[in-house]
């Protein structure tokens, strides 16, 4: 079985077309801009920009780390209420009350990234203590 695509060129110069554009002026490629067909481009666009995002949506899912780091830190909290119901409640208390969770779980998930780090470059017995409130050390590690 041979391609037979080639027969098809003929039918394919008749198609209607414009110029390719390389040789408009940049008055021509203004007037084309704002004459086309804007739900056209946009779903295009749309189409186009989902398909990227695909590579990365691995790097935009919540990790599991963001949970352990909600349950150390709100250790009795957590067995009633989840990371979103939590946050939400927060959110609708105000934003000082956000902003004092926000801060409490940045200051954890830092402590996670810490320990991470450590173990990377050679520690080990790499511990956070387990009260969130220790006012002596949060990170031990040998």
């Amino acid at each position: 079985m041979t391609m037979q695509s080639s027969n098809l060129l003929p039918s394919l110069q008749e198609l209607p077309g414009g110029e390719s554009g390389q040789h408009s002026s940049f008055r021509d490629h203004i007037t084309g801009i704002v004459s086309m067909d804007r739900a056209m481009y946009a779903a295009e666009f749309a189409t186009v920009s989902s398909a990227g995002m695909w590579g990365i949506f691995s790097q935009v899912n919540v990790g599991d780390k963001l949970f352990d780091a909600f349950e150390a830190q709100y250790t009795r909290i957590s067995e009633d209420q989840s990371l979103y119901e939590y946050s939400q409640q927060k959110l609708e208390e105000g934003p000082k009350s956000w902003e004092r969770f926000i801060d409490q779980f940045k200051g954890k998930v830092a402590e996670f990234d810490a320990k991470d780090l450590l173990k990377s470059d050679g520690y080990f017995n790499v511990e956070i203590h387990p009260n969130p409130n220790n006012e002596g050390w949060d990170i031990s590690a040998i």
